[in-house]
């Protein structure tokens, strides 16, 4: 071939090269646009860039045709990559914008959960969709230009809140269903049974998905118009009611007394009436039982004063008397027994002196709950000090430190057994101090509140003594229970058994914690009012108001 004739021809395939290149560039152009905008949005949709609710719009094959800049924040992709995708892709084929896209019909509210959205890969973040088509007057086939709009709302918190909720209401039913006494939940208009736990399904036949046939208020079923009305007056106007004796009738027939207290709550929400039931007869009698056994604790602490006197007016003469008589020979022989004498001398006059000491402790022992003691206004600083006082010689001795880490309260109490119960465990840590380490005591006292939540005063005694095993923990209260029965600790073993008769007394409680090798503390509870007072019997103190 001639070149006159190759290079016209090289031109034209060329230009045609270029023009089928352009062609291919400009419907690539085209079909880009037209896969990420599809449909463009109108002027009057303007304001939806600028909104806080995720907006999206969805083409008949349910791509993607337009979202504002919260939509695109919401299922964290960059701006302008969501026109062009799938819904389906992003929920999973979730149902809301399908059943739009098939029925027709506006879906409001409906649960999606986005996996790795806003929340974070591998969280799911649930969302609130609703959504409708924008013309909804188009046949049921969605016809091409028709759209779905779409707003989205991060529920993720709220779902998490519900489901909490959910799982204390459970937590709730769970709790009432194992307490002992019947327990309803009624609302507080209608009377309609919200929850009624096992016992007071099984007396009242009832349960929330049971209600009474026939009856407008749950109520009406079980107790005549006036004490239902005296009890929702009571319970509404009063705002609570407590241990009133009512008569029911479980079965609908035979009235049954029983025990009702009752309170207003909200239940999830719901005004409410929670009403707690107990056999009056059954109270009545452990009531009953109760004043009994209290009658008869009364008699024995009698009786044991009555045996302490005795004791010490039957024995104590003749102990006196032993000791004068071996205080006599001892001074007859003076210098001229043998050592052996001497010493068998020297143990019974100790014998005596114990047996003395110890038949004094058992008497105040028992005097103690007989209503000898007798209340006054206490100023726990001035006790201790007066305790200090007392044991200046065996703190001087060992050396001790006794340190007071807080300020001490006033309390109505008797003085002397208040201050004894102080001097004797302040003696106990002095007495079982570490012998490889100078003796520290530590006295605090702080206002808390009970399980109950009445007010009480705990006062600690820390110290860095031997400690006390955990197995003996209680036995050190017991009457003549000693740890160390050599001679090398001196004691009847009567002290802490008389601190927990003296606080008991008082309306308080003892117990200790330790750490062998370590130190102990003893912990000490009283109350701060008369009223928050442990029950005691007549005759008995309660610890008044802390000043």
């Amino acid at each position: 071939m001639s070149l006159t004739v190759a290079i016209p021809l090289a031109v034209t395939a060329l230009i045609v090269g270029s023009l089928a290149f352009c062609a291919g560039v400009l419907a690539l152009w085209l079909a880009r646009r037209t896969a990420r905008r599809v449909y463009p949005v109108s002027p009057q949709f303007a304001v939806l860039p600028h909104l806080g609710t995720g907006v999206m719009m969805f083409d008949a094959g349910g791509i993607i045709t337009y979202a504002n800049p919260a939509a695109e924040r919401l299922l964290a992709r960059p701006p302008g990559t969501l026109v062009g995708l799938a819904w389906a892709d992003l929920a999973n084929g979730a149902p809301p914008v399908a059943d739009v896209l098939r029925t027709r019909a506006p879906v409001e509210g409906a649960l999606v959960a986005l996996r790795g959205a806003l929340h974070g890969p591998g969280t799911l973040t649930w969302i609130r969709v609703s959504a409708s088509p924008l013309n909804p007057a188009s046949p049921n086939l969605m016809q091409r230009g028709d759209r779905v709009v779409c707003s989205l709302m991060d529920v993720t918190d709220l779902k998490a809140a519900e489901d909490a909720l959910a799982d204390g209401a459970e937590a709730l039913r769970t709790v009432l269903d194992n307490a002992p006494v019947p327990i309803l939940v009624l609302r507080r208009q209608g009377g309609d049974v919200l929850l009624a736990n096992r016992p007071a399904q099984d007396i009242f036949a009832v349960a929330p998905e049971r209600p009474p046939a026939g009856t407008v208020h749950w109520l009406d079923a079980y107790m005549d118009l006036e004490t239902r009305r005296a009890l929702l007056t009571s319970v509404l106007r009063h705002g609570s009611l407590h241990s009133q004796e009512v008569a029911v009738r479980p079965d609908g027939t035979t009235p049954q007394w029983m025990r009702v207290t009752a309170y207003p709550l909200s239940y999830f929400g719901i005004d409410a009436i929670m009403i707690a039931f107990a056999d009056a007869r059954e109270i009545r009698r452990l009531g009953r039982a109760l004043a009994g056994a209290e009658d008869a604790r009364a008699r024995a602490e009698a009786d044991l004063g009555q045996v302490a006197g005795a004791i010490h007016t039957h024995l104590g003469d003749p102990i006196r008397t032993a000791e004068g008589a071996i205080e006599g020979i001892r001074q007859r022989l003076d210098h001229a027994a043998p050592p052996e004498i001497t010493d068998l001398i020297g143990r019974a006059q100790e014998a005596m002196r114990a047996a003395d000491t110890r038949m004094n402790d058992l008497v105040d022992y028992a005097h103690i709950g007989l209503g000898l003691l007798r209340p006054t206004m206490v100023d726990l600083a001035e006790v201790l000090q007066e305790a200090r006082r007392s044991l200046s010689m065996g703190i001087a001795r060992h050396d001790a430190v006794l340190q007071v880490e807080s300020h001490l309260p006033v309390l109505r109490a008797d003085r002397a057994a208040i201050g004894r119960v102080l001097e004797q465990l302040i003696d106990n840590a002095l007495k079982f101090h570490h012998p490889d380490r100078r003796p520290v005591v530590r006295l605090s006292a702080i206002q808390e509140t009970a399980l109950d939540g009445t007010a009480i005063w705990h006062l600690r005694v820390i110290d860095n003594g031997q400690g006390i095993p955990q197995r003996h923990f209680e036995r050190v209260f017991g009457l003549f229970q000693r740890l160390h029965p050599d001679e090398s600790h001196a004691g009847t073993g009567v002290g802490l058994a008389m601190c927990r008769r003296i606080l008991t007394e008082h309306g308080g409680r003892i117990w200790i914690d330790s750490t062998e090798g370590e130190g102990t503390t003893v912990h000490v509870i009283l109350p701060t009012s008369p009223a928050d007072a442990l029950p005691v019997p007549q005759g008995r103190l309660p610890v008044a108001q802390s000043a």
